[in-house]
């Protein structure tokens, strides 16, 4: 069962968690819109969001900094996602 419809127990959560999951964006105007997009988003309360690393850690340092935006920023818990194929190549 993928995070985002997981019965399992946040501080917060009383019932199925609700995530958001982006790929990193690889242009600065394509971390701009994202960027929108997520304090837009802010609004719907999300349990969590995830950035998920590019293809063999292309994107590993924007991967990190929104990460840590999100969480530090935007107040909303934040992770980093790798790829299982990236961690075995």
């Amino acid at each position: 069962m993928p995070p985002c419809a997981s019965t399992r127990s946040s501080p917060r959560a009383k019932g199925p968690l609700f995530s958001f999951e982006f790929f990193p964006p690889k242009t600065d105007e394509g971390e701009r819109n994202l960027r929108q997009a997520l304090e837009t988003l802010r609004a719907l309360d999300p349990d969590y969001v995830s950035v998920t690393y590019g293809a063999g850690g292309s994107t590993r340092d924007r991967t990190v900094e929104l990460t840590k935006w999100i969480k530090q920023d935007l107040g909303i818990e934040a992770m980093a996602q790798p790829q299982l194929r990236w961690l075995y190549a």
